[in-house]
């Protein structure tokens, strides 16, 4: 980018005309802003930026690249790009794949469009030069130092970024300078390289640059802290796996028992003991050889442990006896909870179905909605109580 080889010294600069404005031939790029002194390479994939091009290297003048609105204002063509652009240099030219080509430009100067037309082959553009205001040398080499250590210790994230090119930002004293060509290596987003291209002060160019340098530094850091400790969780987890194993084998030498094995035996018996209907026997046997063919120390293995636990937990073979006395239910209901009128009688109309339906229905769902001390949890228990049924309340939070 910043590749001297070519020769740009024969291209003058465009003279201004009585009014003050430039007449030059335009190239209106999609997603790509040019800066002041700084050489980049531009794909001529629209015929008309590929003529503008050749015309300028014929007659060895400059170009106007400005960089088109994603949302335009108009249907003229001045209202669809941007009120800023670059007076570029064309270069060489080169090919791309197949018939496609490119060339390199060397940035001259910050230009306002005032005014443009299309013209065949290309558009031409009308402009005037935008001059850099001065400021105070003091502050802007304050910011120009600040943003300068930014620089360095973001750039020591950027291993694509060549050494040469750190060494020349480095380099450049001029502050206006330094922003531009800092602007064009830095991954940002089009918008924010075109409302940099605009700002004219400089004190607030720098600043700008500065927070975005910031703004990627801490990114880059975070990424790095992240990726230090979960390589140093790994480590260690690596590390008891291989001690836990070294202490396995020192047991089997003494002849001493394997913890993780009999641990994995135990629950062996704690299935074949609960007699679980066949479903959920094979999916317990199923989830214990899970359990014994990974590392003991792997939190996957906690968590078959946490699910073989919670099912083993479950009363597969407890059952109590319902009792489906309305009047008592009603009774229940009317002594735990005043008013609820509507939602009483509906709990009511469901033991009464239950009790008609008698081994024909299953256990009805009652869903109740509403906001924390309504009465959902207690009306749950008085619907226990009043059918003898024990009652449980399991919270799906974390579940």
């Amino acid at each position: 980018m910043f590749d001297q080889n070519q020769d740009f010294t024969s291209i003058r600069s465009a003279e201004p005309e009585r009014d003050g404005l430039l007449e030059l031939p335009a190239l209106v790029l999609d997603q790509q802003v040019l800066f002041p002194k700084v050489l980049s390479l531009i794909p001529l994939s629209a015929p008309a930026n590929l003529e503008a091009v050749r015309y300028a290297r014929q007659r060895q003048q400059t170009l106007i690249a400005i960089q088109c609105k994603t949302d335009p204002s108009g249907s003229e063509l001045r209202d669809q790009v941007h009120s800023v652009g670059t007076e570029i240099a064309p270069g060489q030219m080169t090919k791309q794949t197949g018939s496609a080509q490119q060339v390199m430009v060397q940035g001259r100067r910050r230009l306002e469009i005032v005014a443009m037309r299309k013209r065949r082959p290309y558009p031409v553009a009308k402009a005037r030069v935008i001059t850099d205001k001065a400021v105070e040398s003091a502050v802007i080499e304050s910011h120009r130092a600040s943003l300068l250590e930014l620089f360095q210790r973001a750039s020591q994230y950027r291993e694509t970024l060549p050494d040469t090119v750190i060494q020349y930002i480095l380099s450049v004293e001029e502050p206006g300078q330094l922003c531009d060509s800092l602007a064009s290596i830095l991954p940002i987003h089009p918008d924010q390289s075109q409302r940099l291209l605009e700002q004219a002060d400089i004190e607030k160019r720098l600043e700008q640059l500065a927070a975005l340098l910031a703004s990627d530094l801490q990114q880059h850091e975070l990424r790095q802290e992240v990726h230090s400790r979960l390589q140093d969780e790994m480590a260690a987890s690596q590390r008891e796996m291989y001690l836990r194993e070294q202490l396995r084998i020192i047991q089997q030498e003494l002849g001493e028992s394997d913890v993780f094995q009999q641990e994995l035996r135990d629950i062996s018996d704690k299935i074949r003991q609960a007699k679980l209907p066949p479903e959920a026997h094979s999916k317990a046997m199923k989830e214990l050889s899970r359990l014994g063919a990974i590392p003991s120390m792997s939190p996957e293995s906690g968590l078959i442990h946490t699910y073989l636990e919670r099912l083993l937990a479950l009363p597969w073979h407890a059952m109590s006896e319902e009792n489906l006395d309305l009047r008592q239910a009603e009774a229940i209901l009317e002594q735990s909870h005043y008013g609820l009128d509507k939602v009483k009688t509906r709990i009511a109309e469901h033991i009464a179905v239950r009790k008609l339906a008698q081994d024909k229905m299953k256990s009805p769902i009652l869903c109740f909605v509403g906001p924390p001390g309504a009465g959902k949890t207690s009306l749950g228990k008085s619907i226990a109580a009043a059918l003898g049924r024990q009652f449980l309340r399991i919270s799906l939070g974390g579940v």
